[in-house]
């Protein structure tokens, strides 16, 4: 639930403030200075969005 609130649980609202919030602890990814490790963190987010993508899949409909 959001401060202030009144539905518990995971609502859409809070987990988009949740994935924000986690990757806003990552800073500007764009101000890694060494290649390899810019490479390995991309790459981390791709696997990450790709792994949303299949839940929204499975939870929503999504026409095509």
């Amino acid at each position: 639930m959001l401060t202030g609130g009144q539905i518990p649980g995971w609502t859409p609202e809070v987990a988009v403030v949740l994935w924000r919030r986690m990757l806003g602890v990552l800073g500007d990814v764009n101000d890694i200075d060494t290649p390899a490790v810019h490479e390995k963190v991309m790459g981390h987010l791709l696997e990450l969005q790709d792994t949303l993508i299949k839940v929204i899949e499975h939870v929503i409909i999504i026409p095509k």
